[in-house]
């Protein structure tokens, strides 16, 4: 705004002054007020003028200074707005400044009604004009008034007839050490689980125990009594489920050597043979067991005759792993040439317990614990004779 030779003043207003819009914007971008086409002027300052600033990039010097006016609706009716110290631009959309406002006493709200804003003006006088909030822009409507109406409404000043410096107000505290000082220290969101940098600290677990049921596993567990259940559960973790699968892709190369090329238990492992009385299903009138000396891991493998031995024997060895020794009795398919091919290729050791030595072989003494278990679930089950050998499985897994 230029008073006389020296003293000079820019408004910078939005460069979408041009714009259409619905009504006239209230921009907190704007140091000063622009009349558009929206507003009548009443009276113009001679010898005053401003320069505007940031309409479409461009500079408009030398426009001059008056007084305006409009008509808007407000909580009581329409009142005539009265704009002191304003360019009068005289084209395109109407643009005030909020800070312009407050200077005389007016409180502006452009927050809107969905952060919790009152969302208009509130005049000295207390009239409340609304604010349209259109794409986060605050407006609101007026039009020219008629000499009529000049005569006969309200008027109602929002702007100071002194001149006009938007400098007066200026309030610089980034570099004021004592407003930091002053804010208080509130704790962050969610500040015991992450720190200051978002990154994550711990879990916060809440656990709830609810005592088991000892007696509803009973049945899965070939009805042990609810004392040896409860010791196993506690003795065991059950993390199977939790257990990742790796990734890595191992690269290996085979030997010549077929002992090489297996993975080895280390352990001795019992095996004796099972017959049963009729022919279960799959065609199968006997099985090989095999338990573990060090796991006591357990695996029966269908066998139409005894004769399978050595097959059974290749897949133990497939499935799970060369032994270190085999424990057998004397039956002739268990020691047959085969099957001593088999144990050399594999650099496994083989032992057999003396006739009548039941207790030398851990493969006959969990063989009776399988018998008994097996008992008891065609007994309690209902499951028919022929399904032995997969009732034999079940225990084994139990």
């Amino acid at each position: 705004m230029t008073y006389g030779a020296e003293d000079s003043v820019t408004y910078r207003v939005s460069q979408t002054v041009g714009r259409k819009r619905k009504g006239d914007l209230a921009d907190r971008g704007a140091n000063g007020g622009v009349k558009g086409d929206g507003l009548r002027t009443i009276s113009k300052i001679p010898g005053l003028h401003v320069d505007l600033s940031g309409l479409d990039n461009h500079t408009l010097s030398k426009t001059p200074i008056g007084t305006c006016g409009g008509v808007v609706v407000t909580q009581r009716g329409p009142v005539l707005l009265i704009f002191h110290r304003y360019a009068l631009l005289n084209r395109g959309r109407t643009i005030h400044s909020p800070i312009q406002f407050e200077a005389y006493g007016n409180q502006v709200d452009d927050k809107s009604l969905e952060f919790g804003g009152t969302q208009c003006i509130k005049t000295v006088d207390g009239y409340r004009i609304p604010l349209d909030i259109q794409d986060g822009l605050a407006y609101f409507n007026t039009r020219p008034f008629t000499d009529e109406e000049f005569e006969k409404l309200p008027h109602v000043v929002m702007t100071s007839n002194e001149p006009w410096r938007p400098s007066s107000f200026n309030s610089v505290i980034s570099d004021d050490p004592t407003w930091y000082e002053s804010q208080p220290d509130e704790p962050l969101p969610n500040a015991d689980n992450f720190n200051a940098h978002g990154e994550f600290l711990h879990h916060v677990h809440e656990t709830t125990e609810h005592p088991r049921d000892y007696d509803a596993l009973r049945p899965f567990l070939l009805n042990a009594p609810r004392e040896v259940v409860m010791h196993t559960m506690r003795a065991t973790t059950q993390w199977y489920n939790s257990i990742p699968q790796g990734s890595r892709i191992y690269d290996m190369r085979s030997a010549h050597f077929p002992a090489c090329n297996i993975f080895r238990r280390h352990e001795a492992v019992g095996t004796d043979t099972v017959f049963f009385d009729i022919e279960a299903w799959g065609g199968y009138r006997c099985c090989q067991f095999y338990i573990g000396r060090r796991s006591y891991y357990m695996s029966a493998h269908g066998m139409l005759t005894d004769g399978q031995f050595v097959g059974s024997l290749e897949d133990e060895i497939r499935y799970r792993g060369a032994m270190d020794l085999l424990i057998s009795d004397m039956a002739k398919a268990e020691i047959s040439a085969r099957v001593r091919e088999i144990l050399r290729a594999f650099r496994i050791k083989d032992w057999q317990s003396e006739p009548h030595h039941q207790n030398q072989n851990i493969a006959e003494r969990y063989i009776q614990e399988l018998k008994k278990y097996c008992n008891w679930v065609l007994n309690t089950s209902g499951a028919p004779p022929e399904a032995i050998f997969f009732i034999i499985k079940y225990a084994m897994l139990v």
